[in-house]
């Protein structure tokens, strides 16, 4: 933990312990969860429900288990004891609904009045991460404890400028929340369309040429990638296409590994897939297509499809990922998934013979796709001006006008 913090005029550091009582969650058992009931969160939840705050539980606990968990108030702040590593370990959150509401075992209740409970949780999942990294302890299982937390400091302003501070943060906050909710509504639209349009349930205007039932090896020439790990360097001319250069939307990431050379090597238009997968199959038979010609090598355990003409990539490669419980069934082994190219080559898919239909479904969807892009370019600006501003904020560098 930092001896000093840096403050400027007007603020003071405090240790959480002066500034109110620790409290212990206690019960709640994941499968004691229901529809409706009393509103309640288990530790688990603070890392994949929450930012840095809530007004309100999306989980229920029946009447009859009150007894047996600890209550939590408005404004309380909640820590996770637990965790599976030190980078997280501490994460907190305020609550600041009005309804009671019940915390489960492995959360740390922060309960004080003296702070706005919404600017420590910004200050310690932000800048404040570094001393509780340091604190937590375990290796496996990452623990932290009451009589630790007690010890952590944070720099305090006047009540007026934590008030603002808190409300230009929340100001982001909402702005990011919307354009969340804004991509969730656009990938649901998404989704429509790639389900009626790629499967022939809905026509685009104008098209009445015929559909035929043909095997992925039919319309496209398979190849295994090769084991290219030995040749990669900081500097290579080439990016190495591995299991891991595929995003869960069927696109390719922007960073990846340098390689000197190898095979084989890539064209646009080609798609590449995953054969191989250890996070139970979600990601077995993904596809994405290169955008680019000579500038891409293809590493061992992800495949090659080169489509064949009358063939357009992209709508081979959105209906390859359409049908991802397909290569989830027929994936092979039990700690990791594994498609052979048997499975591969003899998918069966439903395709207009007219590739200009191809085409059109294609455009329809990029504009879709297109539209998603935008949004999370918009998302990421966004969560890197509320970084600068937690840093600035938060520390006093940039004082705010009260």
């Amino acid at each position: 933990m930092a001896k000093n913090i840096d403050i400027p005029n007007g603020w003071e550091v405090k240790k959480l312990g002066e500034i109110g009582n620790f409290l212990k969650g206690k019960g709640i058992k994941k499968d004691e969860l229901c529809d409706n009931g009393l509103p309640c969160v288990i530790y688990g939840q603070i890392y994949t429900s929450y930012d840095f705050y809530t007004d309100k539980f999306t989980s229920f606990i029946p009447i009859n288990l009150k007894p047996y968990t600890t209550e939590i108030y408005q404004n309380d702040i909640l820590f996770t004891g637990s965790g599976e590593t030190k980078e997280e370990i501490g994460k907190s959150i305020a609550y600041i609904g009005k309804e009671y509401a019940y915390a489960g075992g492995d959360i740390i209740i922060l309960r004080q009045d003296k702070i706005i409970s919404i600017f420590i949780t910004y200050y310690l999942n932000s800048i404040g991460r570094k001393q509780l990294n340091r604190l937590g302890q375990g290796d496996s299982v990452v623990h932290i404890y009451k009589s630790i937390l007690e010890s952590v400091k944070i720099p305090v302003p006047p009540l007026a400028e934590q008030e603002k501070i808190a409300e230009i943060l929340s100001l982001w906050d909402k702005a990011i929340e919307q354009t969340k909710e804004l991509i969730a509504y656009k990938e649901k639209h998404k989704k429509g369309l790639m389900q009626n349009l790629l499967t022939g349930k809905k026509r685009l205007h104008g098209f009445t040429d015929e559909w035929k039932t043909v095997k992925l090896g039919e319309v496209c020439e398979y190849q295994n990638g090769d084991s290219n790990e030995e040749n990669i360097i900081n500097n290579g001319n080439y990016l190495l296409i591995t299991l891991n250069s595929i995003d869960i939307n069927g696109r390719l990431k922007k960073e990846h590994k340098r390689i000197n050379q190898g095979k084989p090597i890539l064209y646009k238009n080609d798609i590449v897939m995953i054969l191989s997968d250890i996070a139970h199959g979600f990601l077995l038979g993904l596809s994405a297509v290169i955008d680019e010609n000579n500038k891409y090598i293809l590493n061992q355990r992800v495949g090659l499809l080169r489509p064949k003409k009358q063939i357009n990539s992209l709508f081979l490669s959105y209906l390859i990922n359409l049908n991802q419980l397909y290569f989830k069934k027929h994936g092979q082994g039990s700690s990791q998934l594994n498609l052979s190219k048997g499975d591969i080559i003899n998918f069966q898919l439903y395709i207009p013979l007219n590739i200009e239909e191809q085409n059109f479904i294609v455009k329809t969807i990029s504009k879709a796709d297109e539209e998603i892009e935008l949004l999370n370019k918009q998302l990421d600006l966004y969560t890197e001006q509320k970084k600068g501003l937690m840093q600035n904020l938060l520390t006093g560098k940039v004082r705010v006008t009260v």
